[in-house]
């Protein structure tokens, strides 16, 4: 019993060094690896530069009609969201095009409700050429939404975008 014990801690100790010297074993396919993921995030902050038409919104299982009015500018790594001539939201966001489903983070810097500034909201995004998804989470929750659908239990909401002509 004493000798299979010691070949199962052997046989692990040799898995947590194969596993823990992997990535310095492998330092042109890391850095490889990082490389793409550059290109790619790239290539969706390019994607998503202009202006988005909101389609549709959902919260807390509901559709929400008065979305469509809205529409959301990107301009490098900076948003906004606009109803009409006036400004709702602006800020920054950062996008993780690494993560499963992809991961955009927004930070708020101005806001029509004044509580919001300052704020990361933590979501996931699709993007294609002409249709853009996020759900994201509400104001103040810590937790990043894992799927694009709501629920009655669900804080976050669900946008899609369509891109604007022009």
């Amino acid at each position: 019993m004493n000798r299979w014990i010691r070949m199962v801690g052997f046989a692990l100790a040799g898995v947590f060094l194969l596993v823990a010297a992997w990535p310095s074993a492998c330092p042109v396919a890391s850095a490889q690896a990082k490389a793409d993921e550059g290109e790619v995030l790239k290539k969706e902050l390019v994607t998503l530069q202009g202006c988005w038409k909101e389609v549709s919104r959902e919260e807390m299982g509901r559709d929400l009609p008065d979305a469509k009015k809205s529409l959301l500018v990107v301009e490098g790594d900076k948003f906004s969201v606009k109803d009409g001539d006036a400004t709702i939201i602006k800020g920054t966001f950062n996008l993780d095009a690494s993560k499963s489903p992809k991961a955009i983070d927004l930070k708020i810097t101005e806001c029509m409700n004044p509580n919001f500034n300052g704020q990361v909201w933590y979501g996931i995004y699709e993007l294609d050429k002409n249709s853009f998804k996020w759900s994201l989470s509400w104001p103040g929750e810590k937790s990043r939404p894992k799927e694009f659908a709501t629920t009655k239990e669900t804080k976050h909401t669900l946008s899609t975008f369509q891109k604007e002509k022009g």
